[in-house]
């Protein structure tokens, strides 16, 4: 039982990082619905010649757990007529520590009920989500009365982790000396 206890204590000083945020599935979905729906217009190669094509893509998900996955509906609008349609993609979630950032991108985009169209080519989604786990103003620390220095938390190392239903942002933290 002490092994145990010992092993459990270590793994969590040892492997956690110094900061950490959880970004909830609905948080990320009600993300998706403030941005809105996404429209374009492009020219399509296909077997009878180049198509324009009108599309729409809106009412955007995120499933978390086991995979992170992207769905939407997708309308696509050719010589006036509507097909409707999903679109359905992963998503590949990074942190950038430096602007705090955190980058949402979807990707292996597929159609799904509409045959021919390839997603890639109409719709590319990428997100930017600020994510500010720490201030990173200078602190002032004062020495003594007559001497302070100013302090710059700086991140590194970050990691993003899905969970159920969440994901999971850490990173470790230094503080160095600003000029």
């Amino acid at each position: 039982m002490k092994k145990i206890l010992i092993f459990a204590i270590l793994c969590f000083s040892v492997f956690s990082k110094d900061i950490q945020m959880e970004v909830k599935e609905d948080v990320l979905n009600k993300f998706l619905v403030t941005a809105g729906s996404f429209s374009g217009e492009n020219k399509i190669n296909l077997k009878v010649g180049k198509v324009n094509v009108n599309w729409k893509v809106y009412d955007a998900k995120i499933k978390l757990a086991p995979t992170s996955n992207f769905n939407a509906k997708i309308d696509i609008i050719t010589n006036g007529k509507t097909q409707k349609g999903t679109v359905e993609g992963k998503v590949k979630f990074q942190y950038l520590p430096t602007t705090q950032i955190l980058k949402i991108n979807v990707e292996d985009m597929k159609i799904k009920n509409l045959g021919v169209y390839n997603a890639l080519s109409l719709y590319k989604p990428k997100y930017d989500l600020p994510l500010k786990m720490i201030q990173m103003d200078k602190i002032e620390v004062k020495k003594n009365s007559s001497k302070k220095v100013f302090l710059q938390p700086v991140m590194y190392d970050s990691k993003v982790t899905i969970l159920e239903k969440k994901v999971l942002v850490e990173s470790n933290v230094k503080f160095v000396e600003a000029k």
